[in-house]
């Protein structure tokens, strides 16, 4: 899944019931390159499993500080923020031509001239 300007999507995905969970799971590979933050709707051991299936970058319970929710979702902006601007660079082409030797006679050919 990608953001409408090609850029990678966060998603904060609320389960008030297990069952809204359950849906969540069902649909997970709509949600596979999606960095997710799930709040689950308790704390029983058996919620956690299910949630840890939709591979979450956090995963919050009820009562939780919203303080760490709101610094996780900063970093993830911020990371995300990173890997565009690591992608909008130019690539570097300044590193030599590959050069192999030609055939086993000695001479070495270099590929990038077609000699």
């Amino acid at each position: 899944m990608r953001g409408l300007s090609g850029q990678d999507v966060i998603a904060v995905l609320e389960a008030t019931t297990r069952e809204e969970l359950l849906q969540m799971v069902a649909h997970a590979g709509f949600l596979k390159n999606t960095r997710l933050i799930v709040l689950l709707p308790d704390e029983r051991a058996e919620t956690f499993a299910f949630a840890h299936r939709l591979r979450p970058r956090y995963v919050s319970t009820p009562g939780e500080n919203v303080q760490s929710l709101i610094a996780v979702f900063r970093r993830l902006l911020a990371k995300s923020r990173q890997a565009e601007d690591r992608d909008a660079r130019p690539p570097y082409h300044g590193a030599p031509a590959r050069v192999e030797r030609n055939g086993g006679n000695g001479e070495f050919t270099d590929q990038q001239q077609g000699r």
